[in-house]
């Protein structure tokens, strides 16, 4: 997958992360409180995602330093 893309999926949950801590955790969503606790653990699921995508980014770096380092 290109790393550009995945810097775009990674941004666009970065983004949905902020929005359920504004309405979930501010409750300025006038969420019930099991809606709020559902959307903290979207919101934690979210992260383990965009860990996970962050993780394949530094592998691509590093592969690609690598890669460059074996050619000098």
């Amino acid at each position: 997958m290109d790393t550009g893309t995945v810097l775009q999926i990674i941004d666009h949950i970065n983004r949905q992360i902020d929005m359920i801590n504004e309405h979930a955790l501010n409750n300025k969503g006038g969420l019930t409180e099991v809606e709020a606790i559902s959307a903290i653990a979207g919101r934690n699921t979210l992260k383990q995602l965009r860990d996970y995508l962050q993780e394949y980014i530094e592998l691509q770096v590093s592969y690609a330093e690598n890669a460059l380092g074996a050619g000098e």
